[in-house]
């Protein structure tokens, strides 16, 4: 349960003597239990009582309890919780679920906050006999509030397998490599996406770039066949665009 003013639940109190929950830090009333100074005819129980329920909040308390018991069994990042949450109080201020399965409506603001959150999250983690039920209630609420759920496109990063394998070919040339500096090397090749030069020489400029040592210029000109000239050409574009990025 969270205060809506200090946004947090750190500072729920549970209090019983008031018959309602209560935000410490603040004072607000968090819960839809209260003390009526009058008895009245409560129709859910059909008998008088004291207890009155505020609909709106037991609403959010039903909400909050099942959303906790199914985001709590996928596993999911709690970023898509909170987003998740924030839209079902944005649209239970001017709209209602009347009618419809609180399970299936939670599954499908998961899956809004997933998608808003450039996850790729599928309908089938709730179960594939759901799938369809969970995407109606997935562009019922899309159309009530006008929102989208586009997803980002994901940069590219750039590769390239032709310099990868001439990095693992020329740094059996250098007598301390290992298995570690030959990976790390190659995740240097997205800095050469706009290097104009032949592969096999980008290869060997990142070697040297990598270890930051030009007396290497020499050992992997010779054993390459490959002009020092050509390798020194490189290691400046890559200087370059470093340095721009």
């Amino acid at each position: 349960m969270m205060c809506q003013k200090c946004n947090t639940d750190i500072y729920i109190l549970d209090d019983h003597g008031q018959g309602c929950y209560v935000c410490t830090e603040c004072g607000l009333v968090a819960s839809g239990l209260f003390i009526a100074d009058e008895a009245f005819f409560d129709k859910s129980i059909e008998s008088m009582s004291h207890t009155e329920v505020f609909e709106n909040n037991t609403k959010l308390l039903k909400f909050k309890n099942s959303f906790d018991l199914i985001f709590d069994k996928l596993g999911l990042h709690d970023c898509i919780k909170n987003y998740a949450q924030d839209l079902y109080v944005m649209f239970e201020k001017d709209h209602t679920f009347k009618g419809r399965n609180i399970n299936l409506i939670i599954c499908a603001f998961i899956y809004i906050a997933g998608k808003a959150n450039n996850y790729a999250i599928n309908a089938h983690i709730f179960g594939k006999e759901y799938e369809k039920d969970v995407m109606q209630n997935v562009k019922f609420i899309e159309n009530t509030l006008k929102i989208k759920t586009e997803v980002k496109e994901p940069e590219k990063t750039f590769t390239d397998k032709d310099i990868e394998a001439f990095i693992c070919k020329y740094i059996t040339l250098i007598p301390e490599a290992n298995k570690k500096m030959k990976f790390d090397i190659i995740k240097l090749i997205p800095l050469t996406e706009f290097v104009m030069r032949k592969k096999e020489v980008t290869a060997i400029a990142l070697i040297i770039y990598y270890k930051k040592d030009k007396r290497l210029l020499k050992t992997l000109s010779q054993g390459s066949g490959i002009s020092e000239l050509a390798i020194k050409s490189a290691l400046r574009d890559i200087d370059e665009l470093k340095v721009k990025s």
